[in-house]
């Protein structure tokens, strides 16, 4: 039985840590939603690639606006010398997260640029502490999403 439901959010290059991160939630009965990877195998046009990333983007936040969905997971490593990346989607991602009052917790520190939003919003950093954060989200209560 699932008792809880998760999104993951990052960096497209991060999708590697998103997918180890959703093994160890199923192991305990958390049910993780990782997002798709770009499926550019095929050559596409400016227009086709601006639209299959729209698509992605509101797939995403529909699993986030999801009323089972609890809590937002984001993996934010460093990437290009910045350290705790989180980019313009994921910020998104994040203030949709807050605006449906889902909890936020973060793989990694919280970025300086962001970081009087985040705060202010209540993300909780695990400073790259898998352990920390799964077992934070463990304990989280699921959602009561019938009066929603």
């Amino acid at each position: 039985m699932i008792r809880l439901q998760v999104v993951l959010a990052g960096s497209m290059r991060a999708l590697d840590t998103m997918a180890e991160l959703a093994d160890r939630l199923r192991q305990h009965d958390i049910h993780p939603i990782v997002p798709a990877a770009d499926d550019l195998s095929a050559p596409l046009t400016p227009a086709q690639l601006v639209e299959v990333k729209r698509e992605a983007s509101r797939l995403h936040f529909a699993h986030i606006r999801d009323p089972r969905t609890s809590a937002l997971v984001v993996v934010n490593p460093d990437r290009h010398g910045t350290p705790s990346y989180v980019g313009p989607n994921t910020f998104a991602e994040i203030a949709v997260a807050f605006a449906d009052e889902r909890a936020i917790y973060l793989l990694h520190d919280i970025p300086t640029e962001y970081e009087d939003e985040l705060r202010a919003w209540g993300a909780r950093s695990f400073l790259g502490s898998q352990d920390g954060l799964v077992s934070a989200v463990a304990e989280m209560k699921p959602r009561d999403h019938r009066h929603r």
